[in-house]
């Protein structure tokens, strides 16, 4: 049976990311060498191909929208409505008194998109983000989710309500190289922690240079009351990792 949805469902993460570092620079040519007399000279290599050019923020822009997953990627019931609800409070804060640790790393293009899993109010909510990411920055982010996660471990929402946050979840998805982020949050109607309202799974993938973030916003069932199975959320990466196959291989 589900319980009725009280508060609003937090579309997270207040993070943005930044654009993908340039490309090296050309190694100098040497030049020919000199001719030594009675011996012909060796043939000189072959110019080096040029450097690719770096990808610009429009590019990686583009590329990041047409890989967003749709309510059609996702099939009925999902539609994307024009807004969700979210557990407010104050600006820029993850929770209160903190300012998620990810502020701290270079910004970078990102897309987003909320859809939920039927119309009208009270219907779960699942949110995507894609971003850019260098190589350097996988085990900053790590560490940063980690920080939020003992920072936010308990406290009251803007609701209030009373949320519980622990790092859980699953340590690898198909699709992806690594998971640099995976952590759960239960919403409970009193400070005993006893009554669950709804609940939040989060996982951040990345694969390549491109960075996955899912939410999963859901009501409790009679099969998973403590809201510990992943697997829905774990389906949802999974497809928005199909997608980003079809476009960045």
């Amino acid at each position: 049976m589900r319980k009725s949805l009280i508060g609003c469902l937090l579309v997270v993460l207040a993070t943005t990311f930044g654009a993908c570092g340039a490309g090296s620079p050309e190694a100098p040519v040497a030049s020919s060498p000199p001719t030594v007399s009675g011996v012909p000279a060796p043939r000189a290599s072959a110019p080096a191909s040029p450097s690719p050019s770096p990808r610009t923020t429009a590019q990686d822009t583009a590329d990041l929208t047409k890989a967003l997953v749709t309510a059609r990627d996702l099939g009925k019931p999902w539609v994307q409505p024009k807004s969700v609800s979210t557990a407010g409070g104050k600006k820029g804060e993850l929770c209160p008194g903190h300012v998620s640790a990810t502020r701290k790393l270079p910004a970078r293009p990102a897309v987003s998109a909320n859809l939920t899993e039927g119309k009208g109010d009270g219907k779960n909510i699942a949110s995507f983000e894609l971003s850019t990411l260098s190589g350097t920055e996988g085990a900053a982010l790590r560490a940063a989710y980690a920080k939020d996660t003992t920072a936010c471990a308990t406290y009251r929402d803007a609701s209030k309500l009373y949320v519980v946050r622990s790092a859980e979840g699953p340590t690898e998805v198909a699709g992806a190289d690594e998971v640099l982020g995976r952590w759960a949050e239960r919403i409970y109607y009193e400070k005993a922690h006893k009554k669950l309202a709804y609940a939040r799974h989060y996982l951040v993938l990345r694969t390549g240079h491109v960075l996955t973030y899912v939410s999963y916003a859901f009501l409790t069932v009679d099969a998973d009351p403590k809201a510990e199975d992943f697997s829905r959320t774990t389906e949802l990466a999974s497809v928005q990792l199909r997608k980003n196959a079809t476009v960045f291989g």
